[in-house]
């Protein structure tokens, strides 16, 4: 009797064990996994955007109009650029504009942020980094907000950020660039040309003429080899510690429009209405092409939004546009 009763006993225990949750029970809660936060442009386009496919390349297209024109060419730097929910690019007359979607429409956000700004050089975390003339010097200058918190680089050649706004790459276009870190005060400093874990070609330089976007890990370079002819132009892929990964090209249509990495392409907006070149970042071959009239849209002047997805504005039509693009 005492052990039925004993048995019962442990059955009853058990199963109230089993009720709470203890010692790894069925009704056990999992540890949730935090969701990765999603811009709401990328949502967008994700969700409404054609879906386009050439060979095994597939992607999403969603065309906005736009209200923006009559900006700055760019040179051969990056021509605007996304930070925080909005677009800033460069007017003609080089103030520094914010450019807002309102009701699925482009539109000026706030014309002058900066003047005399030559070129927007990259964002990271909340800090747009830009080229300024003042008072006859060339500078770097960092937005924060909106704001102008001042020269952050005192010297002519060009800073880009890389894994956040405290450590970036300092380049000229003589082809070298080496790594730099923020001061406490969040300033750079000059990096020594001679330090160790720079890029400094030797005999037969690449001369580097800008496009310099950073991807996670890896620094995209435009340039070519000096003795090549003055046509052939390298599209180059960096580690941050300056190894270079891997070449595209060499290639004479990398002379003209803008470039950008993805997760899993380099991608060539490509002037002439030639559309969109697609590389893989596997072995730097040329895998797909997107044509104007498939994107609708013919324009180099664009940025990276995330990993995946991109934008290109047309600016300097009759009937300007904004096309976003994001590759599956």
């Amino acid at each position: 009797m005492k052990t039925k009763k004993l048995f019962a006993l442990t059955i009853a225990m058990a199963a109230a064990l089993n009720l709470t949750g203890c010692g790894g029970g069925g009704s056990e809660k999992k540890a949730e996994v935090p969701k990765k936060s999603v811009p709401p442009i990328v949502e967008m386009v994700q969700k409404e955007g054609v879906e386009l496919k050439n060979k095994n390349v597939s992607l999403k297209a969603l065309k906005l109009e736009s209200d923006v024109k009559a900006l700055s060419s760019g040179a051969y730097m990056p021509q605007m650029c996304y930070m925080d929910g909005a677009f800033y690019a460069i007017a003609k007359n080089k103030d520094m504009m914010k450019l807002v979607l309102k009701d699925k429409k482009l539109v000026v956000g706030q014309p002058s942020l900066a003047k005399n700004v030559s070129f927007i050089t990259g964002v990271a975390g909340d800090r747009l980094f830009f080229r300024q003339q003042a008072q006859g010097k060339i500078r770097t200058h960092g937005l924060e907000k909106d704001k102008d918190i001042g020269e952050i680089y005192a010297n002519l050649g060009y800073l880009t950020p890389t894994t956040d706004k405290n450590n970036a790459l300092a380049w000229t276009n003589s082809g070298a660039f080496l790594k730099t870190q923020a001061k406490s005060d969040g300033t750079f400093p000059v990096p020594n040309a001679k330090q160790a874990g720079g890029y400094l070609p030797q005999n037969d330089p690449y001369i580097t003429c800008g496009w310099f976007s950073v991807h996670g890990n890896r620094a995209l370079v435009k340039g070519r080899i000096k003795s090549d002819a003055p046509n052939t132009v390298y599209i180059r892929e960096h580690e941050l510690d300056m190894r270079q990964v891997k070449a595209y090209g060499p290639n004479k249509d990398f002379n003209f429009g803008s470039f950008y990495l993805t997760d899993d392409y380099m991608v060539h907006a490509r002037s002439n209405s030639k559309g969109l070149d697609i590389y893989s970042r596997k072995d730097a071959k040329l895998v797909a092409n997107f044509t104007p009239k498939e994107l609708g849209i013919n324009s180099t002047y664009g940025c990276q939004i995330d990993g995946n997805t991109i934008a290109l504005l047309d600016h300097w039509t009759g009937n300007p546009k904004l096309v976003l693009i994001a590759f599956k």
